[in-house]
């Protein structure tokens, strides 16, 4: 998740898997053999040019995302195990990931009581699970405040989660101009 950025191209070991990756948008899964491997990040206007190589052994049989954040010469990659078996019956499972590269550490609310606790920078929560519909959905409010206070630095009011997914919640962008990105991971 890159704020002003082009969309982005990723290879895998040196072959072209992800092309036109746009802002504030997580691709599909991917199919990678198990293993180690070398992820290289370019803008699509400036093939050739990597604005970040990453290394990362994958493991067999598992779900993985690679979160991107940072400006153009200082891209961080943050890779995170997913969880992607279906949630109980009725329920949705979300994780909070705080990818805003000076925001700082984060308490996460779900309709306004606390579930997660200083949420820092380039991490991920654990798995929270909800009551949701699983046709029509459920509105939810998150609430991001800075750890420790009563600060709202981000609200998502009215967000719509559908029982039987896994989801995850991004915060994204400069701190002043944060922006919320909901990605159904299953």
């Amino acid at each position: 998740m890159l704020k002003n950025l082009a969309p982005l191209n990723v290879s895998v070991d040196g072959t072209l898997t992800l092309s036109n990756v746009p802002f504030a948008a997580a691709s599909n899964y991917v199919t990678i053999a198990n293993g180690n491997h070398t992820f290289t990040v370019q803008a699509t206007a400036t093939p050739g040019a990597n604005l970040l190589t990453l290394q990362s052994n994958l493991a067999s049989a598992t779900d993985t995302t690679i979160v991107l954040n940072g400006a153009a010469g200082a891209l961080i990659g943050t890779v995170l195990a997913d969880n992607n078996l279906p949630p109980a019956a009725g329920r949705a499972r979300l994780r909070f990931v705080n990818s805003s590269p000076n925001q700082g550490p984060l308490d996460v609310y779900i309709n306004f009581s606390k579930q997660v606790s200083s949420l820092g920078t380039n991490a991920a929560s654990g798995y929270n699970e909800v009551t949701a519909d699983t046709t029509l959905g459920t509105a939810f409010e998150f609430d991001f405040n800075i750890a420790g206070t009563t600060t709202p630095v981000l609200k998502m009011p009215n967000t719509t989660i559908v029982g039987g997914h896994t989801y995850s919640i991004y915060v994204i962008g400069l701190s002043g101009s944060l922006q919320g990105v909901v990605v159904k991971d299953d």
